[in-house]
Formats: structure tokens, sequence, C-alpha cells
């Protein structure tokens, strides 16, 4: 089971490259499958379709952000103007929080792919 884990993150992550490098509306599987360097075969074993490895995107768009606020929130050096402060460059543009911020553009992309 740990290593279908792994696997399924190390996609993730890929995927996350190719969306960085393309943006969504040229993201495509066979860049992701090609950046794991796995078969079509095998990248359909981990995720059915784009929409679930885009849903697994989001997945990992809200950990990151539950964990940046986490770190921000147990910061007993920071006052809460300080800690408020740092929230908001995680949600708005900091390179510090990149991932983050390449997530919220999928995020914002994706809805508006969905909408009628």
């Amino acid at each position: 089971m740990k290593s279908i884990r792994l696997k399924k993150e190390q996609i993730l992550e890929n995927a996350l490259k190719v969306l960085a490098m393309d943006g969504y509306q040229k993201f495509s599987i066979n860049k992701v499958i090609e950046y794991s360097q796995m078969t079509k075969g095998a990248f359909f074993h981990y995720y059915k379709s784009k929409e679930e490895l885009v849903y697994g995107l989001l997945h990992l768009l809200n950990t990151h952000i539950v964990d940046a606020i986490n770190e921000v929130a147990n910061r007993k050096h920071m006052n809460p103007k300080e800690k408020v402060v740092e929230l908001f460059q995680a949600a708005y543009g900091a390179k510090k929080y990149k991932k983050i911020n390449l997530l919220n553009n999928l995020l914002g992309s994706f809805i508006l792919m969905k909408m009628p």
C-alpha cells in the first residue's frame, strides 16, 4: 500500500511540473506520463482520468494550505499581526509558497472549465 501512495505522490509532483510549464489549458496526461517515465497503462492504474488527477492535485493544494496555516499558527516568535501577514503572503504570491500559488491557479482554471 505504501508504494502505491508514494507512486501516486510522484505522479502528482510530475503533474505539478507539467502544469507549471504548460498551464491548465495545455496540460496533458501524455506529458505527465512522459515526466513520470511510465506507460499509459501504468498511469491509468493509479489515476483513471485527467479529472481524477486534477482532484488529486486539489487535494494536494488543501494539504499544503493546511500545513502552511499550521506552520504559521505555531510560530511562537510572531505576534498575531505578523501571522496574518504571513498567511496572506502564502495565499497571494510569496515565492516561498510557490506550490500553493500554482495549485490555487489550477483550482481557478478547473472551476472555470466546469462552469456552463
